[in-house]
């Protein structure tokens, strides 16, 4: 899949699963884990970053300076390893499965946006795709 193809599906990340609009902190919880996976092989790549600016400017309906507002607080964020789980616990509380693999599937695409999967980024693509409960859902690296 294309990286566009994930601006233009019609699952999106601006309301909860009930149809309320996103808190700031589930936008954060988003922005943790593609902030995350931007470092977790620790090459920061500024293509990884502006691709983490276009998925929140598209999925939150942000201006770039919101949205790389945003990615400022989950980069601090992702100094508490711990703060990955919760944020992970919170999509699981308030995202539908279709929005929980578009949070999966942009994390992938964060990773490949540099043109390499290594294998941290794999590591990481797997947990978070089990931790989110999308084991019956196939994953886009395979």
């Amino acid at each position: 899949m294309k990286p566009k193809d994930f601006f233009f599906s019609e699952t999106t990340l601006d309301h909860d699963k009930s149809g309320e609009e996103l808190s700031a902190r589930l936008k954060v919880a988003v922005a943790v884990i593609l902030c995350e996976m931007a470092h977790v092989d620790d090459n920061l790549d500024h293509t990884e970053f502006d691709f983490i600016i276009r998925a929140l400017d598209h999925q939150f309906h942000l201006m770039d300076e919101e949205a790389e507002a945003l990615r400022e607080i989950a980069t601090e964020l992702i100094k508490d390893k711990s703060k990955v789980d919760e944020f992970l616990d919170l999509i699981n509380e308030h995202f539908s499965l279709e929005q929980r693999q578009k949070v999966y599937e942009l994390a992938v695409e964060v990773a490949k946006a540099d043109g390499i999967f290594d294998k941290f980024e794999r590591f990481f693509s797997s947990y978070i795709h089990g931790r989110l409960g999308l084991s019956q859902v196939s994953s886009p690296e395979e």
